[in-house]
Protein backbone atom coordinates (compact mmCIF):
# COMPACT_ATOMS: atom_id res chain seq x y z
CA UNK A 1 0.00 0.00 0.00
CA UNK A 2 1.50 3.29 -0.94
CA UNK A 3 2.50 5.95 2.23
CA UNK A 4 0.49 9.27 2.50
CA UNK A 5 2.89 12.34 1.06
CA UNK A 6 2.95 13.60 4.74
CA UNK A 7 3.60 10.03 6.45
CA UNK A 8 6.47 9.75 3.84
CA UNK A 9 8.37 13.29 4.28
CA UNK A 10 7.83 12.54 8.44
CA UNK A 11 9.96 9.00 7.96
CA UNK A 12 12.46 10.89 6.05
CA UNK A 13 12.96 13.59 7.75
CA UNK A 14 13.00 11.13 11.11
CA UNK A 15 15.99 8.98 8.98
CA UNK A 16 17.62 12.54 9.03
CA UNK A 17 17.65 13.62 12.03
CA UNK A 18 18.89 10.05 13.16
CA UNK A 19 22.00 10.52 10.43
CA UNK A 20 22.94 13.77 11.97
CA UNK A 21 22.72 12.32 16.02
CA UNK A 22 24.85 9.10 14.36
CA UNK A 23 27.44 11.62 13.22
CA UNK A 24 27.37 14.22 15.42
CA UNK A 25 27.96 11.12 18.14
CA UNK A 26 30.51 9.33 16.08
CA UNK A 27 32.91 12.67 15.73
CA UNK A 28 32.06 13.33 19.65
CA UNK A 29 33.14 9.83 20.14
CA UNK A 30 36.23 10.50 17.96
CA UNK A 31 37.50 13.99 19.72
CA UNK A 32 37.12 12.46 23.11
CA UNK A 33 39.88 9.31 22.13
CA UNK A 34 41.89 11.56 20.67
CA UNK A 35 41.86 14.10 23.13
CA UNK A 36 42.35 10.69 25.99
CA UNK A 37 45.94 10.57 23.72
CA UNK A 38 47.76 13.41 24.45
CA UNK A 39 50.72 13.26 26.32
CA UNK A 40 50.28 15.73 29.37
CA UNK A 41 52.32 18.88 29.35
CA UNK A 42 55.79 18.40 30.92
CA UNK A 43 56.32 19.81 33.74
CA UNK A 44 58.51 23.64 33.93
CA UNK A 45 62.05 22.89 35.06
CA UNK A 46 63.70 25.51 37.60
CA UNK A 47 65.11 28.25 35.66
CA UNK A 48 69.08 27.70 35.94
CA UNK A 49 68.74 31.82 37.58
CA UNK A 50 67.15 29.91 40.37
CA UNK A 51 70.06 28.29 41.50
CA UNK A 52 73.20 29.53 42.38
CA UNK A 53 76.52 28.43 43.52
CA UNK A 54 79.41 30.74 45.47
CA UNK A 55 82.97 28.62 46.41
CA UNK A 56 84.85 30.65 49.16
CA UNK A 57 88.46 30.02 50.01
CA UNK A 58 90.07 31.32 52.52
CA UNK A 59 93.17 32.13 50.77
CA UNK A 60 94.82 31.98 47.52
CA UNK A 61 97.84 30.82 48.48
CA UNK A 62 98.52 27.45 49.66
CA UNK A 63 101.78 25.76 50.65
CA UNK A 64 102.18 22.21 48.48
CA UNK A 65 101.47 19.38 50.25
CA UNK A 66 98.95 20.86 52.76
CA UNK A 67 95.15 22.11 52.97
CA UNK A 68 92.62 24.28 53.64
CA UNK A 69 89.08 24.32 54.38
CA UNK A 70 86.78 26.31 51.95
CA UNK A 71 83.03 26.66 51.28
CA UNK A 72 80.47 25.59 48.75
CA UNK A 73 76.97 27.59 49.07
CA UNK A 74 74.12 26.57 47.34
CA UNK A 75 71.85 29.27 46.56
CA UNK A 76 68.36 27.41 45.75
CA UNK A 77 65.63 30.15 45.28
CA UNK A 78 63.09 27.83 43.48
CA UNK A 79 60.90 27.94 46.66
CA UNK A 80 60.74 24.36 46.64
CA UNK A 81 63.69 21.47 47.69
CA UNK A 82 65.83 19.82 45.53
CA UNK A 83 66.39 15.71 46.24
CA UNK A 84 69.42 14.39 44.16
CA UNK A 85 70.55 11.07 44.37
CA UNK A 86 75.16 11.05 44.99
CA UNK A 87 77.64 9.32 47.31
CA UNK A 88 79.51 10.69 50.28
CA UNK A 89 79.34 14.80 48.93
CA UNK A 90 77.68 16.13 46.40
CA UNK A 91 80.88 19.00 45.31
CA UNK A 92 84.69 18.33 45.89
CA UNK A 93 87.47 20.98 44.97
CA UNK A 94 90.26 20.46 43.50
CA UNK A 95 93.44 22.22 41.77
CA UNK A 96 93.98 22.29 38.35
CA UNK A 97 96.59 23.97 36.33
CA UNK A 98 97.66 24.10 32.63
CA UNK A 99 99.73 20.54 32.91
CA UNK A 100 97.64 19.16 35.15
CA UNK A 101 94.08 18.06 35.09
CA UNK A 102 92.72 15.68 38.01
CA UNK A 103 89.46 13.52 38.00
CA UNK A 104 88.01 13.31 41.40
CA UNK A 105 86.45 10.10 41.75
CA UNK A 106 83.16 9.71 44.04
CA UNK A 107 83.26 6.27 45.60
CA UNK A 108 80.13 3.51 44.74
CA UNK A 109 76.76 3.91 46.50
CA UNK A 110 73.75 5.68 46.03
CA UNK A 111 72.44 8.56 48.60
CA UNK A 112 69.59 10.55 48.65
CA UNK A 113 70.46 14.52 49.43
CA UNK A 114 68.17 17.47 49.86
CA UNK A 115 68.98 20.94 48.81
CA UNK A 116 67.08 22.86 51.41
CA UNK A 117 65.16 26.24 49.85
CA UNK A 118 67.35 29.43 50.50
CA UNK A 119 71.11 29.26 51.50
CA UNK A 120 73.09 25.91 52.10
CA UNK A 121 76.78 25.27 52.72
CA UNK A 122 79.00 22.25 52.25
CA UNK A 123 82.35 22.31 53.88
CA UNK A 124 85.19 20.94 51.86
CA UNK A 125 89.12 20.79 51.52
CA UNK A 126 91.18 21.89 49.18
CA UNK A 127 94.43 20.18 48.71
CA UNK A 128 97.66 20.72 47.10
CA UNK A 129 98.44 17.35 46.74
CA UNK A 130 98.06 14.69 43.70
CA UNK A 131 94.60 12.95 43.37
CA UNK A 132 95.89 9.89 43.53
CA UNK A 133 99.74 7.82 43.41
CA UNK A 134 101.23 4.40 42.14
CA UNK A 135 103.87 5.45 40.20
CA UNK A 136 102.81 4.57 36.77
CA UNK A 137 104.48 7.24 34.94
CA UNK A 138 103.31 6.30 31.12
CA UNK A 139 100.09 7.70 32.63
CA UNK A 140 101.15 10.47 34.61
CA UNK A 141 100.63 8.94 38.40
CA UNK A 142 103.51 9.69 40.41
CA UNK A 143 104.66 7.58 42.95
CA UNK A 144 103.88 7.18 46.49
CA UNK A 145 105.45 8.59 49.27
CA UNK A 146 106.31 6.11 52.17
CA UNK A 147 103.79 6.47 54.22
CA UNK A 148 101.24 5.53 50.85
CA UNK A 149 100.07 9.24 50.47
CA UNK A 150 99.90 10.93 47.53
CA UNK A 151 103.39 13.39 46.83
CA UNK A 152 102.59 17.64 46.73
CA UNK A 153 102.06 19.08 44.16
CA UNK A 154 105.10 21.27 42.51
CA UNK A 155 104.66 25.11 43.20
CA UNK A 156 103.23 27.11 40.54
CA UNK A 157 99.74 28.68 39.48
CA UNK A 158 96.60 26.47 39.79
CA UNK A 159 92.92 26.84 39.99
CA UNK A 160 90.81 25.70 42.36
CA UNK A 161 88.04 23.67 40.04
CA UNK A 162 84.57 22.49 41.29
CA UNK A 163 83.29 19.34 40.74
CA UNK A 164 79.80 18.00 41.54
CA UNK A 165 78.34 14.70 41.04
CA UNK A 166 75.21 14.69 40.23
CA UNK A 167 75.52 18.08 37.85
CA UNK A 168 73.49 20.67 39.78
CA UNK A 169 73.78 24.35 39.06
CA UNK A 170 76.66 25.66 36.37
CA UNK A 171 79.91 25.96 38.44
CA UNK A 172 81.92 29.55 38.49
CA UNK A 173 85.17 30.56 37.44
CA UNK A 174 87.79 28.92 39.23
CA UNK A 175 89.68 30.67 41.14
CA UNK A 176 93.76 31.41 40.81
CA UNK A 177 95.55 29.86 43.91
CA UNK A 178 99.52 29.97 43.61
CA UNK A 179 101.17 26.70 45.18
CA UNK A 180 104.45 27.68 47.09
CA UNK A 181 107.65 25.66 48.04
CA UNK A 182 107.14 23.65 51.07
CA UNK A 183 109.20 25.12 53.92
CA UNK A 184 110.44 21.88 55.78
CA UNK A 185 111.71 18.51 54.53
CA UNK A 186 109.04 15.74 53.89
CA UNK A 187 111.42 13.65 56.53
CA UNK A 188 110.54 16.00 58.77
CA UNK A 189 106.57 16.66 58.27
CA UNK A 190 105.61 14.30 60.62
CA UNK A 191 105.93 13.58 64.17
CA UNK A 192 104.25 11.69 66.63
CA UNK A 193 101.79 11.23 63.91
CA UNK A 194 101.03 14.58 63.22
CA UNK A 195 101.58 16.67 60.28
CA UNK A 196 103.82 19.79 60.74
CA UNK A 197 103.75 22.59 58.60
CA UNK A 198 100.20 21.49 57.02
CA UNK A 199 98.26 24.95 56.93
CA UNK A 200 94.69 25.58 57.24
CA UNK A 201 92.91 28.98 57.61
CA UNK A 202 89.31 28.63 59.68
CA UNK A 203 87.28 31.15 57.23
CA UNK A 204 86.27 34.37 58.98
CA UNK A 205 89.26 34.26 61.05
CA UNK A 206 91.50 37.63 59.97
CA UNK A 207 91.22 36.85 56.88
CA UNK A 208 88.85 37.77 54.01
CA UNK A 209 87.47 34.99 52.11
CA UNK A 210 88.08 34.83 48.20
CA UNK A 211 84.62 34.38 46.77
CA UNK A 212 83.77 33.11 43.13
CA UNK A 213 80.25 33.24 42.38
CA UNK A 214 77.31 32.47 39.37
CA UNK A 215 74.28 33.62 39.59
Amino acid sequence: MALEPAASSRRQTGMRASVVLLALAVAGCASGSYASRQAPPPAPRDSPALISVQVKVPSRTLAAGSSMPAQIVVDNRTGHAIHVPGCGSLFQLALDSNSYHPEPLWPACLQAFTIAIGKSSYPVTLTASYYGCGGVASIGIPACLPDGQPPPLPAGEYRAVLFQSPHIVSAPAPIPVRVTPRSLHPALLELKGELIGASTWPIGRGKAAIVAYIA
